[in-house]
């Protein structure tokens, strides 16, 4: 399970989810557009704002970023490119870990 920091805040998450959201966050920083981000977190629900003037960390806990769904990874770089708020759940509800980020 790799962490995505957020100022000075971490966040743990699985790997693949964490790649996802670092894609994303690359494709709309790079395009000067901040956006929200839902994150479940111990059982709480935050919205952080990332916007370029933020630093972001991904640290991952294999020694290589996961391979992705190139098409999913469109989708989320297209919803945060559009400003549209991204819902992470990184411990989700769901058994899948490749299938707990909702879009």
């Amino acid at each position: 399970m790799g962490t995505f920091w957020y100022a000075d805040s971490g966040f743990g998450m699985f790997d693949t989810n964490l790649r996802y959201l670092q894609l994303a966050s690359e494709a709309a920083l790079a395009a000067g557009q901040g956006f929200a981000l839902e994150i479940q977190d111990s059982g709480h629900l935050r919205t952080l704002y990332l916007s370029p003037g933020v630093a972001l960390e991904f640290q991952y806990d294999a020694p290589q970023p996961p391979e992705i769904d190139a098409a999913l990874c469109r989708t989320f770089e297209g919803r945060a490119r559009a400003g549209e708020t991204l819902q992470w759940y990184p411990h989700g509800p769901r058994a899948d870990p490749h299938r707990d980020v909702e879009i």
